[in-house]
């Protein structure tokens, strides 16, 4: 369990961290394609986040995926 933690935490703290410095470019931005700062934002954190899900599962699945088709042709 200790383990899973870990690995929360270190894929957790950069998120965070790039979500703080996102926060402070986008104060500084006046909407020069969005009418809005936090529209313009809100799009960049959905984006981030669907990046972020989209690389997990290739990270993540894809080598389980590959194990598993290994140990159902040896079997």
């Amino acid at each position: 369990m200790s383990i899973l933690l870990v690995i929360f935490v270190f894929q957790f703290i950069p998120k965070v961290y790039h979500s703080m410095s996102l926060i402070r470019r986008m104060a500084k931005v006046t909407g020069y394609i969005f009418g809005t700062i936090s529209l313009g934002f809100t799009l960049n954190i959905i984006a981030y986040l669907i990046a972020s899900h989209v690389s997990m599962v290739f990270f993540m699945f894809v080598p389980i995926n590959i194990c598993l088709f290994k140990i159902l042709l040896t079997s």
